[in-house]
């Protein structure tokens, strides 16, 4: 299963005075697994994230891959 990839650009001048804020969406090796058990099935695996104002972040992978659990997970679903 391919990984999810985050892709980032620079916040604009304009917004640029915001990025010394603290990130509003911040993760630290977060995992996730569907199931128990010899069921139970890890679909994230220890992801570090920080997504900062003004950003602009594209999450990239096949289907399957964990982008939809980890866009819940952090609250934007």
């Amino acid at each position: 299963m391919d990984a999810v990839v985050a892709s980032r650009f620079e916040p604009s001048a304009v917004l640029r005075d915001t990025a010394s804020a603290p990130p509003p969406i911040v993760t630290n090796g977060l995992s996730h697994s569907f199931g128990t058990g010899e069921s139970r099935k890890q679909v994230l695996f220890d992801i570090d994230l920080e997504i900062h104002r003004g950003e602009l972040t594209i999450l990239m992978g096949a289907s399957g891959s964990g982008k939809t659990t980890l866009l819940t997970l952090v609250g934007c679903l």
